[in-house]
């Protein structure tokens, strides 16, 4: 468990400062041609109109999703009105994404080595397999469900 709670704290601490980074610095120092590059894409425009009505709620269900990946995000977000604030709060729906998979991982390590030095029964290997595959489940439910709110979003955006 300890090993766990470190990861999070120490993933947090990096994804954050890392995409905090790029998200200053390509608003800043890069921003003529990020833009440039962003424009070529009719999904950026409609990104930046949600950006422009619902702020930081848009990147936390995007960030939840695996609609657009995040660092091409991190891009788009930079030459938008988002405020470092708003993409900062927007940022927080990193920490549960990240600790569903850090779990994954050291849980997956921890039941390889009792399985491994016999310490551990095949019906017990058999139950965390397929407490995985509920969570993996879940884990798909949500984005399924997240990503309606998204389209659901861009529906009223274009609507308006």
């Amino acid at each position: 468990m300890d090993g766990l709670i470190i990861t999070f704290l120490w993933n947090a601490v990096c994804i954050n400062t890392a995409y905090t980074f790029v998200f200053i610095s390509s608003r800043y120092l890069f921003g003529d041609y990020v833009y440039s590059r962003m424009i070529r894409h009719k999904r950026f425009f409609q990104f930046d109109r949600a950006v422009k009505k619902k702020g930081a709620t848009i990147l936390f269900l995007l960030r939840c999703s695996i609609i657009l990946p995040n660092s091409l995000m991190n891009y788009a977000c930079a030459v938008t009105d988002l405020s470092l604030g708003q993409f900062l709060v927007g940022n927080t729906a990193l920490l549960p994404v990240s600790l569903i998979w850090i779990y994954f991982g050291t849980s997956a390590a921890t039941i390889q080595q009792e399985f491994t030095r016999g310490l551990m029964t095949k019906e017990e290997a058999l139950e965390a397999i397929l407490s995985f595959a509920f969570v993996l489940v879940l884990i798909a439910y949500i984005m399924k469900y997240i990503s309606k709110l998204v389209d659901k979003e861009a529906e009223e955006l274009q609507s308006s």
